[in-house]
């Protein structure tokens, strides 16, 4: 007799009940433009593939995304 109940029991272990429910948490992921002459930011190339690729979306918690502009100016115009 396995030791896992189904999940939708009210006797299910903690395991199963981990891969029903969502966690609670949600993430903001950022990435960054270009700077010092690199053309293309790592970081918003992942963003771009995030943005692009629904399944990555719905598959985790991420909220929203955002690329940032790499300059002074665009930091003081945000704050």
């Amino acid at each position: 007799m396995s030791a896992t109940m189904n999940p939708t029991t009210e006797q299910a272990s903690s395991n199963d009940l981990a891969t029903v429910r969502r966690p609670s948490c949600c993430f903001i992921v950022t990435g960054f433009g270009p700077f010092c002459g690199v053309p293309d930011n790592p970081t918003s190339v992942l963003i771009r593939r995030i943005r692009e690729d629904d399944s990555i979306l719905k598959s985790s918690n991420i909220h929203e995304t955002h690329i940032l502009e790499t300059s002074a100016g665009f930091v003081r115009e945000k704050i």
